[in-house]
Formats: structure tokens, C-alpha cells, sequence
């Protein structure tokens, strides 16, 4: 089995219409004399450069004497407090991403972009979790959907973490896993593991019983108390019915769960 796992960014650009200047005579250009707490779209329009979420939820921008990035301003002078998890912010602070609701930008936990070069003996997180990898097996270097992936050939590829005594990588109220998939052989009657911790959560691409090539990908938390051999188990789908999937070209999967009850 190959897998390639990467995160990846869409980019929705529209039309931008410059707004017409204040200068004598009209005419069309943009703005750049707008005081601090003045509504605005762009922080060129604004004196201070600072066009900044309004709201928790940055239905508005204004004008705002300082940066407040993740954060927003009521009346353009200071922050007041921290926008929405999942907003973008006015001073698109996290790039591509998104704010997580505490004043910072959106990281997940475990981020393995698998760029390391050929021969490299470990892989790096680039997520938040402080953690080290504990064991690796694979083949790096390969072509992948963005830059290099990891391949993996064997039954015991992959990457490994040790549990973390402070659990640190469980009692989540929701979870969410992404990778992008290249298989040269699908699970057949079966399924592949994205990612598994024992005992708490999996992620997986399954053949759905009963129809032969068809895929999709499935979560699964395991019930407190339960042992590994004889789990109570409650799976969902993350996409609705079932997804038939080719093994080319690669494709992105996604889990979502909630959390253990």
C-alpha cells in the first residue's frame, strides 16, 4: 500500500472592486484616509493600514489603530477579545487558515507533511502536539500530491507514537483526521488504517459489505471500559452514502468524531 498524506489548501478568489476616492472631482480609486473605527473592506482604505474584524465573527471590518490578529476591535483603538474558532480574521493572519477561537491561528495536533528527504531515519510533526515520534518505517522522498510523500510497502510501515501520560492525545470533544491516499492495492473485504489509537479512536478507508469497490471513510470511537478484543463501537460515515473511489488518482479522505461517552 502507498500512502501519501498531506494538508491541503483551496484558495476561493473573487472579483475586488476598488471603492471610488473621497478625492475632489470623483473618480475611481481606492481609499486611503479612512480613521480608526470607520467601516472598511481593506486595509489599504484605512490611515493606520489596520482593517480589522468588528465582530466575533468578522461580519464587519473597521479601521483600527493596531493589528489584532485572531482577535477584534469594537471601536478601532484595541483588541477587545478573540474571534470565532474557524474565522478568518481581518488581517488574514493565518494565511490560508483559520483563527481557533483563543486568539491564535488554527494548528492541528499532528501535522506530518512526510517532506523529508530520501533516507531520512524520522519524520517531523509540524502540528502543536510537543510529543516525539517513537517508531518509523517507511520509504520518504517519493513523489506525492504536494512536494513528497511516504510510501509504504509493509505491513509494520508507518509511524508511531507512544501514549502520552498526560493525554494529551485523547479526551477531545470532537477530532478530525485528513490524508490524502495513494493505494496501489485496495483493502479488499477489509479496511486501512489512516489513524488508530488504541483503545480511543480510529480513522480508516473501508470496503463497504456488499458492494464490491465501493469505499468510504469511516470513524470510529471505541466505549470507555471495553476491551481491545471485544470493543463497543459506534461508526459513522463521514460523507454521505457510500463513495466508490479508484485506486488513481489519489484522493483525500476525512474522518470526524465526537467524543467518548
Amino acid at each position: 500500500m502507498r500512502a501519501w498524506v498531506h494538508v491541503v489548501v483551496i484558495c476561493g478568489c473573487g472579483a475586488v472592486s476598488a471603492p471610488k476616492s473621497d478625492a475632489p472631482g470623483g473618480g475611481d480609486g481606492p481609499k486611503s484616509n479612512l480613521a480608526n473605527g470607520t467601516s472598511c473592506s481593506a486595509a489599504t482604505e484605512c490611515t493606520s493600514g489596520n482593517c480589522e474584524c468588528k465582530d466575533a465573527a468578522c461580519a464587519s471590518k473597521v479601521c483600527s489603530a493596531t493589528t489584532c490578529a485572531c482577535q477584534y476591535t469594537s471601536s478601532g483603538t484595541s483588541c477587545d477579545g478573540d474571534v470565532a474558532a474557524g474565522t478568518k480574521d481581518g488581517t488574514s493572519s493565518c494565511g490560508t487558515g483559520t483563527c481557533d477561537g483563543t486568539g491564535v491561528c488554527g494548528t492541528p495536533l499532528l501535522w506530518f507533511k512526510f517532506d523529508e528527504p530520501a533516507g531520512a531515519s524520522t519524520v517531523a510533526n509540524s502540528g502543536s502536539w510537543p510529543g516525539q515520534v517513537s517508531a518509523f518505517a517507511g520509504t520518504l522522498g517519493v513523489p506525492g500530491q504536494v512536494g513528497t510523500a511516504l510510501q509504504l510497502s509493509a505491513m509494520t510501515d508507518g509511524v508511531g507514537i507512544d501514549d502520552p501520560g498526560d493525554g494529551s492525545l485523547d479526551g477531545f470533544t470532537a477530532w478530525t483526521a485528513e490524508a490524502w491516499l495513494k493505494f496501489s492495492t485496495l483493502p479488499v473485504d477489509g479496511y486501512a488504517t489512516i489513524v488508530k489509537k488504541n483503545n480511543a479512536y480510529i480513522c480508516r478507508v473501508v470496503e463497504a459489505a456488499g458492494c464490491p469497490s465501493c469505499y468510504y471513510d469511516q470513524s470510529i470511537v471505541f466505549s470507555p471500559g471495553q476491551l481491545t478484543t471485544s470493543p463497543q463501537l459506534s461508526t459513522a460515515p463521514t460523507t454521505p452514502g457510500i463513495t466508490s473511489r479508484a485506486c488513481t488518482p489519489p484522493a483525500r479522505w476525512r474522518c470526524t468524531g465526537t467524543a467518548r461517552s
